[in-house]
């Protein structure tokens, strides 16, 4: 079961980096808040002219914002530094769906593609959850993770 949810948070590759400053590139989460940043960019074209330095500017930082904090919090070394980037990132979610049913309600030909990427951010937003609960309740212990390396001197 840990294991399930370790894949599901973090990725197969990222498994052996909890705790240890690690590559962020490599946890899926962080993967799949770029792909919705990049998904941001390509809605945030479709908005008129005059939204440039309104919706558009705000929408985009708040979905930076979000991969941001979530590489940063897993470049930290202790475990309340991550958490804390990571409730960040959480909350950046939080201003990223607001700021798309702005987007929704008020460019109504964009509300298909408003209302999938909501969902999505919604389904981030858990996933940041979970990792924020893993990581209270698992703490970084180096000594065990090394116990438990193929190879290890103990």
């Amino acid at each position: 079961m840990l294991s399930y949810k370790l894949n599901w948070l973090l990725g197969k590759q990222a498994i052996g980096q909890l705790g240890i400053m690690g590559d962020f590139r490599k946890l899926e989460i962080w993967q799949r808040a770029h792909k919705l940043t990049l998904e941001v960019y390509k809605l945030s074209k479709k908005l008129p002219k005059e939204e440039l330095y309104g919706l558009t500017s705000q929408v985009t930082r708040a979905a930076v914002s979000v991969e941001s904090n979530i590489a940063e919090g897993e470049s930290r070394y202790t475990d309340p530094a991550k958490i804390r980037f990571f409730i960040d990132a959480r909350a950046s979610v939080s201003e990223v769906i607001v700021q798309l049913t702005i987007v929704k309600d008020v460019y109504t030909n964009l509300k298909k593609d408003t209302l999938i990427m909501i969902k999505e951010y919604e389904i981030l937003a858990k996933q940041i959850n979970s990792l924020i609960s893993f990581r209270r309740k698992n703490p970084f212990q180096p000594k065990s993770l090394i116990a438990q390396m193929p190879n290890s001197p103990n």
